[in-house]
């Protein structure tokens, strides 16, 4: 062999060397994963790169390139350089800009809010839930009930109920259009409605009466089915159970009336027994 052939030979012996040694710098395994900056990459991970001083740098380009990409893959990312900068990814269908989650409320006061547009509140027909101690202990709904208290309205499935203070309400399920304010107030109403009840343990035992109003601590107490009647006054009608159309203003008037009807009652201990 002269010395141009070996020359000729040694040469494209170089050059098989330096493209196999390119094609394994470009191909990463076919199982298992691949390192950049470390030779332990994590198992479940296809590539992992690691620097302390480097980042990974994705594609720059305009608006008008990325749109020329031909058929990009689902979960293809870019960064735009143009037309509402930012990082994109096709989603299978668009390209969609992968926006800043918005911040939180803060639980030590909001500055630059905006009447209307900032809220606290629900965008669909489901009610707002306050809890305490992971008890409900208030909510507004869609179907007109509000409830304020621990435990207020715990069962209801009713409308245009109002509850304000602990356990108010608690039983009640279908009845519909009561207020109850103060302390387990109306507590047992379960199908009653239009009944009104101003003070602790009011209307307590009502479980089906309808439009009763008790204002004063313990009035109406024991009514259960009793309709129609008016107690104005701590104690008054407290022992009522089913009497109706009675009205009674003072405290401890008609306070041990049970069963007794249009009985009319003003001042204080009035027709008390």
């Amino acid at each position: 062999m002269n010395i141009s052939a070996k020359l000729l030979l040694a040469l494209l012996t170089q050059i098989f060397l330096f493209t196999k040694n390119l094609e394994a710098q470009n191909t990463f395994p076919s199982s298992g994963s691949a390192g950049i900056g470390t030779t332990t990459p994590n198992a479940s991970s296809a590539l992992e790169i690691k620097s302390t001083t480097q980042g990974l740098l994705i594609s720059r380009m305009t608006k008008a390139q990325r749109d020329a990409i031909v058929t990009p893959a689902t979960g293809l990312m870019v960064y735009q350089t143009n037309s509402t900068p930012g990082f994109y990814y096709y989603s299978g269908t668009a390209w969609t800009a992968i926006t800043v989650k918005s911040k939180g409320w803060s639980l030590t006061g909001n500055a630059g809010t905006a009447s209307g547009a900032n809220f606290i509140g629900t965008t669909d027909a489901q009610p707002l839930m306050f809890k305490v101690n992971n008890t409900k202990a208030g909510f507004l709904d869609f179907t007109g009930n509000i409830g304020f208290g621990l435990q207020s309205l715990s069962s209801n499935t009713g409308d245009y109920n109002s509850a304000f203070g602990y356990q108010a309400l608690y039983a009640n399920t279908t009845g519909s259009s009561n207020t109850a304010n103060g302390f387990q107030s109306i507590y047992s109403n379960t199908t009653g409605y239009q009944n009104t009840a101003n003070g602790r343990i009011a209307l307590f035992y009502n479980t089906i009466g309808y439009n009763n109003t008790a204002n004063g601590f313990g009035s109406l107490y024991s009514n259960t089915a009793g309709y129609n009647n008016t107690a104005n006054g701590s104690y008054a009608l407290t022992y009522n159970t089913i009497g109706t159309e009675n009205t009674a203003n003072g405290a401890f008037a008609l306070n041990r009336n049970t069963t007794g009807v249009y009985n009319t009652a003003n001042g204080s201990n009035a027709l008390y027994f």
